[in-house]
């Protein structure tokens, strides 16, 4: 099952001392479960050669796949290249399509490279290499023949490794079959102690199905991972129940997109809808415009209260609504606090439950009220 995992390796002084935050693992880790591969690892190291040596032993013993950030500099403690050509026993070759590159990218800023840059052209021998055009620091991809073991090797400023992983990376790594498949949900109104009791309640799950969670609140994610088979009878049952016990708190499932839930459903179900916000000062307003910014189309409209003007004060105004049938939220609360009180006015009593379910729900987690609450002014 090696070949089902990958392993993150990110490497520099910079990293292991604290004085950066590592993105680009939590980044390529996204990247790797989306293409189904599980990541087994996440591994930081310094610049010194025998300990990356060290890391690439350890885990290419559990993982197929290594994806590794940093070291891709022109200094000399831009030791990567040296560590992996090390490890897989492959010597350094000069890559001359590298420095061509080096040489137009200075050129084009009216300078000219130096020789420190050349060491960013030699790469193990058998290396693919990832051309590299927001940087200097090429990529490359390379199989360890002894450990049969993917190196994948990028530099790390984020919009220079991004593009590339996009370019070159997942026809070389995807799994010719991933082994699980993953069902999530995202939930609100509950929180993560609530939620494991009520699932606490079901038979426990089969063994080879795996629960996860993740609480952002006010957002509980749910993950179910299963075999990549025909489920059994057991499998279905256990499945078709969680998401019974869920249902009153999910707001959105996988291959789902709340953008388009409240497109869809809200706005097709409420038209004219009318949302008066004081408790983000004009936070919830500012994204709703940027995420509908080209739907002009779509009938709805937000009104914003700011400092101690409250927005029950605007109900009257929203007498002039569009369509008689609109539906009325006002949002209210304490700037700078999670106090907070949204109060529904949908048109028809009978509707007041769908309304709350889907109105709401895009509401309350986009983004998150709170979130959006604590933004400075």
């Amino acid at each position: 099952m090696r070949e089902h995992f990958a392993n993150i390796l990110t490497i520099g002084d910079e990293v292991t001392a604290g004085q950066i935050s590592n993105r680009n693992s939590q980044w390529m880790a996204q990247q790797l479960t989306d293409l189904g591969l599980r990541v087994y690892a996440h591994h930081s190291c310094n610049d010194e050669r025998e300990n990356i040596v060290s890391a690439l032993e350890f885990l290419s013993k559990s993982a197929a796949v290594i994806c590794i950030t940093g070291g891709l500099g022109p200094t000399t403690d831009d030791l990567t290249r040296d560590a992996i050509a090390n490890f897989t026993g492959e010597p350094l070759e000069f890559h001359a399509p590298s420095w061509e590159r080096i040489e137009y990218f200075f050129r084009r800023a009216g300078s000219e490279p130096r020789d420190t840059n050349r060491q960013q052209c030699y790469f193990p021998r058998g290396s693919e290499i990832f051309a590299n055009n927001y940087g200097t620091a090429d990529g490359f991809y390379l199989f360890d023949k002894k450990t049969h073991t993917k190196i994948i090797v990028l530099p790390g400023p984020p919009r220079e490794l991004q593009p590339m992983w996009a370019d070159n990376v997942p026809s070389r790594i995807k799994p010719p079959k991933s082994s699980e498949i993953l069902t999530s949900w995202r939930l609100v109104g509950i929180g993560e102690s609530a939620l494991q009791y009520e699932i606490q309640k079901l038979t426990p799950p089969p063994k080879s199905l795996r629960l996860g969670y993740r609480a952002s609140m006010p957002i509980v994610e749910v993950k179910l991972w299963q075999p990549n088979e025909t489920p059994t009878m057991e499998i279905e049952n256990f499945a078709s129940e969680l998401k019974a016990i869920l249902k009153p708190w999910i707001f959105e499932e996988q291959e789902q997109n709340i953008m388009e839930i409240f497109r869809n459903d809200v706005i097709a179900n409420f038209p004219g809808l009318v949302i008066c916000d004081q408790y983000t000062a004009g936070s919830l307003h500012k994204i709703l415009l940027q995420d509908f910014a080209n739907a002009s189309e779509l009938d709805f409209s937000v009104i914003s209260a700011f400092g101690h003007h409250s927005a029950k004060t605007h109900a009257p105004y929203l007498n002039i609504r569009p369509k008689s049938d609109s539906a009325l939220v006002i949002i209210e609360g304490k700037f700078g606090t999670e106090q907070i009180n949204i109060e529904l006015s949908p048109p028809f009593a009978a509707e007041r439950e769908k309304f709350n379910q889907l109105a709401i729900a895009y509401l309350a987690c986009k983004n998150v009220l709170i979130s959006l609450n604590k933004l400075p002014m």
